[in-house]
């Protein structure tokens, strides 16, 4: 076996790289290792994990993927090699599933080394839930927010452009823009009878003076796992989805928070994160 999984491999429908994952959902497009000594035709396969095989089960002399060569291993009494390991998964492009595609006439093999040399300049199509998008963006510096790219319901962005700071958003809280980007900012976090309140420290324009943004999470919803342990300690809110609208009181414009959603819904990190 090789020393790890292919998880990723050249497609040519994508004009570029996709996860396995992505790959067993669109299973009837056409895929290369990405290996250029190799690039022969794989699929993607599920046992335990996903991965991809070579067809016809057999990666090219030299390639990454090619498998150990271990015959009469166990009669001359040496151990037989490793299961492959699992490799991390791939920094998020796609906040959401990757829309399906059509499936396109095979390439020649000169196309197949063409499509090889493209894809060394693009990132892997990969689809992550909001909090893998988040988890990475918390990760990323500066510089490597403004060059990765995140494809979010605005479109086509970068994840610096893809996430929204509060602290510089409009007053009007009609142009949050929520639902189309990922709004962040510094929220102080209460427990009540029966939800706990994530308050934005950032005020918007309202009846009776400037507002905050209360967003309500049920205390038995899964968002809620982890929120006791914030009370009380600075933290920053990460929300897309609607834009939350005047309480009947008029002391905050609310929302609550959708359970058991992976695109949308509430993130929330100890600590202070700046763009």
């Amino acid at each position: 076996m090789p020393d790890e999984l292919l998880i990723m491999a050249l497609c040519w429908e994508l004009n570029g790289k996709i996860s396995v994952e992505e790959a067993y959902r669109q299973r009837s497009l056409h895929f290369y290792c990405p290996d250029k000594r190799c690039l022969i035709g794989v699929v993607p396969a599920k046992r335990t994990n996903y991965f991809f095989r070579g067809e016809p089960d057999a990666h090219k002399r030299g390639c990454r993927w090619e498998k150990q060569r271990n015959d009469g291993a166990a009669a001359a009494g040496l151990p037989r090699p490793e299961a492959a390991a699992l490799p991390p998964p791939p920094t998020p492009t796609y906040l959401g599933a990757i829309p399906r595609i059509r499936r396109q006439p095979k390439p020649t093999p000169e196309q197949v080394r063409q499509l090889a040399d493209r894809a060394d300049q693009v990132p892997i199509r990969y689809s992550g839930t909001l909090a893998q998008v988040v988890d990475a963006w918390c990760a990323m510096s500066t510089e490597e927010r403004s060059v990765y790219p995140l494809r979010v319901p605005a479109g086509d962005r970068t994840y610096a452009s893809a996430f929204q700071f509060l602290r510089d958003a409009s007053p009007d809280i009609a142009r949050l823009g929520s639902e189309t980007h990922i709004v962040f900012g510094k929220a102080e976090i209460r427990a009540g009878a029966n939800y706990y309140f994530v308050d934005t420290v950032k005020r918007f324009g309202g009846p009776n003076g400037r507002l905050k943004i209360s967003i309500r999470v049920p205390n038995d919803a899964s968002s809620a796992e982890g929120l006791g342990q914030l009370v009380g300690v600075t933290a920053t809110a990460f929300w897309h989805g609607p834009v939350p609208t005047l309480d009947r009181t008029q002391t905050s414009f609310f929302t609550v928070a959708p359970d058991q959603t992976v695109y949308s819904g509430l993130i929330v990190k100890a600590g202070e994160y700046q763009p």
